[in-house]
This record gives structure tokens, sequence and C-alpha cells, in this order.
């Protein structure tokens, strides 16, 4: 970036010196005003006395800083499940809040997904009784499935039946 013009910030007392620039003297620079804060960047941001409006990082530059000014007023929008307020879901996805009606993200905590907090042998352990569990469940169901399927046996004997029948009464006729 080329810097034709800036202005000469003073370090005054209690003021946050965020970025030098190459010569030590400071480009941005954080005064607490009231209950808020502001920021005085050393040069334009019109692209006259530097062109750093014509390079990448001016556009994420100006979305943070405009974030960063407004700091605590600006709602979360992203939670973890385990952290929701009141008026939110409890399942992940996107949800509307009742007040205000702006829309958040509701996230599962990536930490669940960190395998290092199960051993090998704690996973193993866990799947082996998951899977017999689910086996004796399937079973289980299988069985009451059949119980309740055990007519069909006597449909077929009776369709049996009649194809025998028929074909007898057909041999008469004939």
């Amino acid at each position: 970036m080329r810097f034709r013009r800036t202005l000469r910030v003073a370090e005054t007392p209690g003021a946050r010196i965020i970025a030098r620039f190459h010569d030590g003297t400071p480009a941005l620079a954080e005064y607490a005003v009231g209950e808020g804060r502001a920021l005085l960047f050393a040069s334009d941001l019109n692209n006259d006395w530097n062109d750093f409006p014509r390079r990448p990082p001016f556009v994420p530059f100006v979305h943070e800083t405009i974030r960063y000014l407004m700091g605590s007023r600006e709602r979360p929008r992203e939670f973890l499940i385990g952290s929701l307020p009141a008026d939110l879901p409890r399942q992940p996805g996107i949800a509307r809040r009742e007040e205000g009606g702006d829309r958040v993200v509701i996230n599962v905590d990536p930490r669940e997904s960190d395998p290092a907090r199960v051993s090998v042998d704690e996973f193993r352990a866990s799947v082996d009784v998951l899977a017999q569990e689910r086996s004796t469940v399937v079973e289980e169901d299988a069985m009451r499935r059949e119980a309740s399927q055990n007519y069909w046996w006597y449909v077929i004997a009776a369709l049996v039946a009649v194809l025998i029948g028929e074909s007898l009464l057909a041999r008469r006729v004939a």
C-alpha cells in the first residue's frame, strides 16, 4: 500500500494504538468516548491520500471495523445448542428469534466431534454395546412382526386346497 499523505496523530494517554506506519507513527488509534469507542485512521478511506480502497483487504477492514465499533450493541447471531436463550428451539439449524424476529444459526458444539475426548478402547466398548443392543432390538422386532403375520400359512394352505380342488374338478368335467 502506498500512503501519499497522512495525519500526524499524537499518542495521548488513554489512546490505544492498534496499527503503525513503517516510520512508527500511529496509523490506527482507538479512543474511549463515553460508554463507546472511536477509531481514528490517520489517512483517508477515499483513494485520495492512498491506494488502500483499491486493495483486497479494504472491504474486510471496513466490515470488521464497523463490527468492532458496534461492539456489544450487536446481538449474537450464532449459538451452540448448550448455550441457547430461552426463546430459541433446542435443535440445530436456522431459527427466528421471538424478540425482534432476526434469524440466528444454532450449531452443535464442535467439541462433540473431537476424537481425543474418548479413548479407542472406550469407543470400541460403546460400539460393541450399541451393536448388541441393536441386534437384540432387531431380533425382537422381527419376532413380533412374524408373530403378527402367522396367518399367511393358513392362507397359502387354503389356496393350495382350492387349486387342487379346481384341478380335480376340471378332470371330471373334461
